[in-house]
C-alpha cells in the first residue's frame, strides 16, 4: 500500500504516479518444486529455477544453504543460460544433519546471471 500527498501548490500535475518494483531489463529467477531426499551420505535438494525476466546468460551457482548448513557442492558451478520462461533443475548435496524428520526448512540458493547476483529464497521443504 502506497500513500502520497500532493501539495496544493502542485495542482498542475496529475496525482497518478508510477513505482518501479524491479528492473525490467534483468533476469528474474524464482524457485519452485523443492524436494529434499535422503541418500547414503546425506541429503539432496532438488529445485526448479525459472527465469521470469529477460534472457539469463553466463550463469553460475555460487552458494546453497539450508539454515546455517552449507551445501557440500564445489562452488561456483556453471549453470545453463535461460531464455525468458525457461527452467532448469539443479541438485545440490547437503550433509545429513538438517533437522528432525518433518521439520520445515528454508533453503537459499545464490546464482549469478548476466552480471546480477540473485539470492533465491522464499520457499520451504520438509526434512525427510
Amino acid at each position: 500500500k502506497v500513500r502520497a500527498t500532493i501539495p496544493a501548490s502542485l495542482t498542475q500535475f496529475s496525482a497518478i504516479g508510477f513505482i518501479q518494483t524491479s528492473q525490467s531489463n534483468v533476469p528474474i529467477i524464482k524457485a519452485s518444486n523443492p524436494i529434499l531426499a535422503t541418500v547414503a551420505n546425506g541429503k539432496l535438494l532438488t529445485i526448479t529455477l525459472t527465469n521470469y525476466g529477460t534472457a539469463a546468460t553466463g550463469g553460475t551457482m555460487t552458494a546453497a544453504s539450508i539454515g546455517a548448513t552449507k551445501s557440500t557442492a564445489s562452488f561456483p558451478l556453471a549453470i545453463p543460460d535461460l531464455a525468458p520462461g525457461a527452467s532448469f533443475t539443479p541438485v545440490m548435496p547437503f550433509p545429513g544433519n538438517l533437522g528432525a524428520s518433518g521439520t520445515t526448512v528454508f533453503p537459499i540458493v545464490t546464482v549469478k546471471y548476466s552480471g546480477t547476483t540473485f539470492s533465491v529464497s522464499g520457499f520451504s521443504v520438509k526434512v525427510p
